[in-house]
């Protein structure tokens, strides 16, 4: 994602980097596809939110699966941040996880694991389409209180049985 806050001459950006992890186990197959980086575009001092249909797929009929998201935040780790460069300023996000393509309202926790369901068990590529879907939302709040400059976090999704 990235947001552009033009504040006194000075600009924020903010970007965060999705990465999606297969997992396997011995003969089922259970995975997240076509996640992609949110783009906010240019912050106009109120909330930001966006948010990515993802395909989930497992290969033994059953269409529940686990979910876990971690950020890579080390000024406070356990939590969803965007820092700076130099690991002096964070921005507070939250993340949730949908059951459909439309945005849903499981709340993620940084590295707890949350139950979902709703996985495509007949095409590998959700055939063509999405079962699944995450939002990340950034409150105003959040980014007037840091000073501008370029905010970044990585968030890994794992999905499993």
């Amino acid at each position: 994602m990235i947001i552009k806050r033009f504040f006194r001459s000075a600009f924020i950006i903010i970007v965060v980097c999705l990465f999606s992890h297969v997992a396997f186990t011995a003969a089922t197959k259970v995975r997240i596809m076509e996640a992609d980086n949110i783009s906010f575009g240019t912050w106009a001092q109120s909330s930001v939110s966006g948010n990515d249909p993802v395909c989930v797929y497992r290969n033994d009929g059953v269409s529940t699966y686990n979910i876990t998201a971690t950020d890579d935040s080390t000024i406070t780790p356990g939590g969803f941040y965007l820092e700076n460069s130099m690991h002096t300023n964070q921005v507070a996000y939250a993340v949730t996880w949908g059951n459909t393509p439309s945005p849903g309202s499981t709340v993620l926790s940084d590295g707890s694991t949350a139950a979902a369901s709703g996985a495509n068990t007949a095409s590998s590529t959700c055939a063509g389409g999405d079962s699944a879907n995450f939002k990340i939302d950034i409150t105003n709040s959040a980014l007037a209180a840091v000073p501008p400059g370029v905010y970044t976090a990585t968030i890994t999704m794992v999905i499993s049985q």
